[in-house]
């Protein structure tokens, strides 16, 4: 296994035209949640308000997940379940965005070859039912041997939602 950690945070010109060229995006141009494999350049992670806090999300807005049944560096989820939950994948160094933690940021050698993205030494997950970026249909489910939650940017699992009195936002989630 292999895990680096990034320290460092791109330059706006760098993070702009990594966005361009698509960190991660859909395999059919839909905009729908990526796809395993789908890395064609450095992903990106941001933080964005919702309902659960401020979470991660990934290409387009997309929400991130973290699996509870994944070892710290090493993820479980491969095949069907790959599928409902499509790894984040990276081809170079992910790119730390707005109000990410640089330092928690890594990325880890998957099974089928790929270079997963971690954040806090969790694998990060889309998952293939939310069809919009801000969709947080897997929040909480209880599928393929474990627990899967949305991650704030201290890297911590989330595991309640947050009423909108204690945000005091009403972002796009």
């Amino acid at each position: 296994m292999r895990r680096r950690r990034y320290g460092a945070v791109a330059t706006a010109g760098v993070m702009s035209a990594a966005l361009l060229v698509g960190g991660c995006g859909d395999d059919d141009g839909d905009g729908g949640t990526p796809s395993p494999g789908d890395a064609t350049g450095p992903a990106s992670v941001a933080v964005e308000s919702s309902p659960y806090g401020d979470i991660l999300v990934g290409e387009n807005g997309f929400t991130l997940y973290m699996f509870e049944a994944d070892s710290p560096g090493e993820s479980t989820c491969y095949d069907a379940c790959a599928e409902a939950w499509p790894p984040l994948t990276t081809d170079g160094d992910p790119i730390a965005g707005n109000r990410v933690d640089a330092d928690l940021l890594g990325t880890m050698e998957r099974e089928d070859g790929t270079t997963g993205v971690t954040y806090n030494d969790f694998p990060l997950y889309y998952y293939q039912a939310d069809s919009d970026a801000d969709d947080i249909n897997g929040q909480g489910i209880d599928g393929f041997g474990g627990l899967w939650y949305v991650l704030g940017p201290d890297g911590e699992p989330i595991e309640e939602r947050v009423s909108d009195d204690e945000t005091g936002d009403t972002g796009p989630y």
